[in-house]
């Protein structure tokens, strides 16, 4: 993934032996300044309220480009790849509606 890379949370190598069997271990991961634009991700917020705070974000010209709700079907997404996904869709859209103002 472009803009990440992967880093140990802890020490490593481990201290101690007895360390190397607490699989897997811990990770984190890091983006890398300016690799994606801002981006916003609301969880446990009701459809009409989503509606209302993306009209008053526009209305007060907040510019945040990639947005999403946590759904079923991306809750358990690594966030680095659901950045990734977010920023596809995002140059998707921003393409074909440059194509149509053609």
């Amino acid at each position: 993934m472009p803009g990440c890379r992967w880093r140990w949370a802890g020490t490593f190598p481990p201290a101690t032996a007895a360390s190397w069997t607490a699989w897997p271990l811990p990770l984190a991961l890091v983006l890398e300044p300016g690799a994606y634009p801002s981006a916003l991700v609301l969880a446990n917020f009701k459809d009409k309220d989503v509606d209302t705070l993306l009209d008053l974000m526009k209305q007060a010209q907040v510019n945040i480009p990639l947005k999403a709700v946590v759904t079923p079907a991306n809750r358990s997404w690594v966030f680095g790849d659901l950045l990734a996904h977010l920023q596809e869709e995002h140059t998707a859209f921003t393409a074909a509606k440059e194509n149509q103002t053609r």
